[in-house]
């Protein structure tokens, strides 16, 4: 495996021999490295081919600056597998946009996506091979972390990676280095190196400055809860959130998050119904809210054995959110009232309040009829239904359900006649 080393010190001390002794130049050490290395390349045998791509690779990486670079690049890209050429003959383009072999590099890249890319991929990936006309060399190679980050999604992790690593060692100081650790990051969740992944976002949520780390911290959160199944840590993280990122407009959903944690994973409903009361506070009338109350009055009937408070928080939906929600609330405590507390008169009041505050909704028949029944058989009360079935009957005077509140009417108020 050491041949292609071999060869170049030969050949450099004959080529240099040769220069002294000719008048010309002195060969360089890069020029000799290259053409021992070429030659393994184009050597019949398959294991030289293999050791000479080796090479190639660290030729590229010790002297991207060299005139013989764009031409190591192209070997490697001929020799590699798909995956590992898509990279190479795109990062070719980038590198070496003046480069005689850049337009071979970016119909060669073409091809391979266009062969070898699934079809969903192929627009965005062939868009890729406009280089942006920037000066900046790391700005135009950080162009093709990015651009492999957000097309290629796990069909070309191993080189998208190590190309995003090699940017790294190359330019430690770049000035968005942030932005290369997120693209890692998405590298390594989209190939499903949940553990990779999770590095990279706590790298990044430990990145002073950087713009990323509110997202950084979520997503760490979420890999420990979704992916990793470790709970503790990931509300933790969670909490890491709240405290480092107090003005965030992802508080709320981070608070969601932890509240069903709370409930789901720790058994805490009581920590849980907190949780969601801070988000009802801090976020009102927000979708976030929606859930909290939703949340919180399930958990408070259920796992906490506290219909009233159920029905309660219920009633107190109605006072931040209108139709539909408010009316499903208030179905929902009516059916608390009646299931759970054995409460007619309350059953009755919150059916009633459904037509009072929205009579144009569909339910608000129905709900006055329900509540007409309930007043006449659980309460005993027939004077008391009678109105209830006349509103039913001015409400909707032609339906099928007010001809029905009507003869019910008609009939208790013929029994009371003498």
């Amino acid at each position: 495996m050491r041949l292609p080393a071999l060869w170049c010190a030969l050949l450099l001390g004959a080529a240099s021999a040769w220069a002294q002794n000719s008048g010309l130049p002195a060969v360089t050490e890069e020029t000799a490295a290259f053409e021992a290395i070429k030659a393994g390349a184009l050597a019949p045998d398959s294991a030289l081919r293999a050791a000479a791509c080796e090479s190639l690779r660290i030729f590229v990486q010790q002297h991207p600056a060299a005139a013989q670079a764009p031409e190591a690049l192209a070997m490697l890209a001929s020799q590699e597998d798909r995956r590992a050429a898509i990279v190479d003959w795109l990062h070719l383009a980038y590198e070496y946009p003046s480069s005689a072999l850049a337009r071979q590099a970016k119909s060669e890249y073409l091809d391979l996506v266009k062969r070898k890319m699934k079809r969903h991929a192929q627009a965005a990936m062939s868009a890729l091979v406009q280089a942006p006309e920037s000066a900046d060399l790391a700005d135009r190679l950080a162009q093709v972390v990015y651009g492999l980050a957000e097309s290629s999604g796990d069909a070309l992790y191993e080189p998208a990676v190590a190309e995003a690593r090699r940017f790294q060692v190359r330019f430690p100081a770049f000035h968005d280095g942030d932005r290369i650790l997120w693209s890692l990051a998405r590298l390594h969740l989209a190939d499903g190196k949940n553990a990779a992944a999770l590095m990279a976002y706590r790298q990044l949520a430990a990145y002073r400055g950087s713009s990323y780390r509110e997202q950084a911290q979520f997503a760490v959160g979420a890999l420990l809860a979704d992916r990793l199944k470790e709970f503790k840590g990931a509300a933790e993280a969670f909490q890491e959130f709240v405290t480092q990122f107090p003005q965030s407009a992802e508080i709320p959903r981070v608070l969601e998050r932890l509240a069903v944690l709370y409930a789901d994973r720790f058994d805490q409903p009581a920590l849980a119904v907190e949780t969601y009361e801070r988000i009802i506070k801090g976020y009102p009338k927000s979708d976030y809210a929606l859930k909290a109350f939703n949340g919180e009055a399930k958990l408070q009937r259920g796992r906490l054995k506290q219909p009233l408070e159920a029905m309660k928080t219920w009633q107190r939906l109605t006072e931040q959110f209108r139709y539909p929600e408010a009316v499903a609330a208030l179905l929902a405590a009516a059916e608390i009232a009646r299931k759970d507390l054995k409460d007619y008169k309350q059953e009755v009041e919150l059916r009633m309040k459904i037509a009072s505050d929205f009579p144009t909704a569909t339910e608000a028949a129905e709900q006055l009829y329900q509540a007409a029944q309930v007043t006449e058989y659980d309460l005993n009360d027939s004077s008391g239904s009678v109105k209830i079935y006349r509103q039913v009957v001015a409400l909707v005077p032609a339906d099928k359900l007010g001809r029905k509140a009507r003869d019910r009417a008609d009939k208790l108020e013929l029994k009371k006649s003498p």
